[in-house]
């Protein structure tokens, strides 16, 4: 217990100013990655712990190490409409707007414009961390993204590790975009609750070998089986193939689902390697 010494009250708020201080400066230095927030902060009531991320996400669609490519384009996309062109990304995350600055993680999934009118995106993909207390952990994305206004908000509606039963926002400001390449550096900031959790199902070496196997699934489960017949499971998340147990998110439902969260824990039964099954 610290003990009180009146006669020198200028001495003791020194100590606790520069106390203060190093604590601050030690908090910067070991979280530019991330860092804890009090949920009041954000207007939020219920007690729980919030993480704030930041990184820079880089979309190379020109060059010689491309990150994201063009996978469908529509009979009435042109040049000057290119309303329904699709790309599948698989963009890395950084600490810096550097490209060659530590990596964090990766954006993968899909981003399509659905707008006639102006350059809107309708995105929907993971975030895959590969960083600290989140290696193996992932946060999905699901929102609209009108890419030249100067601050987008897209909402986070689940995640796996220990971001299960995530809900949140990403926030998106364009750092760089390059007209003539379309390349463009995109700085995130994403406020999301968190679990505490030491017992992960995760192996960081295998995850990290395997990346290049990762599915986005945007699926239903559809039930006719007793009281489930006609509810319906909707899941979007991140599937790494070939891990043992693969967690994705449930981000809603129907019938009996209504307003439904969740996880989905997945486990290869069988898989043959010839025919695919």
């Amino acid at each position: 217990m610290a003990e009180n010494h009146p006669e020198h009250p200028s001495a003791t708020a020194f100590l606790l100013i520069a106390l203060s201080l190093i604590s601050t400066l030690a908090a910067v230095e070991s979280n530019l990655f991330s860092r804890n927030l009090s949920p009041s902060s954000l207007g939020l009531k219920k007690p729980e712990k919030l993480s704030h991320l930041h990184f820079y996400f880089h979309d190379v669609v020109t060059g010689k190490n491309v990150t994201a490519v063009r996978l469908s384009k529509a009979p009435t996309t042109t040049k000057s409409s290119p309303f329904g062109a699709a790309a599948v990304m698989d963009d890395p995350l950084t600490i810096s707007p550097d490209i060659g600055s530590k990596l964090v993680g990766k954006a993968q999934g899909i981003y399509a414009l659905a707008s006639q009118t102006e350059a809107s995106l309708l995105m929907a993909f993971n975030f895959a961390f590969v960083e600290g207390k989140y290696n193996g952990s992932n946060l999905s994305v699901l929102g609209r993204n009108p890419v030249f206004s100067a601050v987008r908000e897209m909402p986070v509606i689940g995640g796996s590790g220990v971001f299960s039963f995530a809900r949140g926002y990403a926030e998106a400001r364009t750092h760089t975009f390059d007209l003539k390449t379309g390349n463009a550096v995109v700085e995130y900031n994403v406020y999301s609750n968190s679990i505490q959790t030491e017992n992960l199902l995760f192996n960081s070496s295998f995850d990290v070998a395997d990346g290049r196997y990762s599915l986005l699934m945007a699926y239903n489960f559809a039930f006719i089986e007793g009281k489930h017949n006609g509810s319906n499971l909707s899941v979007l998340g991140r599937n790494p193939v070939f891990s043992a147990v693969r967690e994705m998110p449930v981000i809603g439902g129907s019938g009996v689902f209504r307003f439904a969260r969740g996880d989905a824990e997945a486990k290869t039964h069988t898989f043959d390697l010839k025919t695919g099954i």
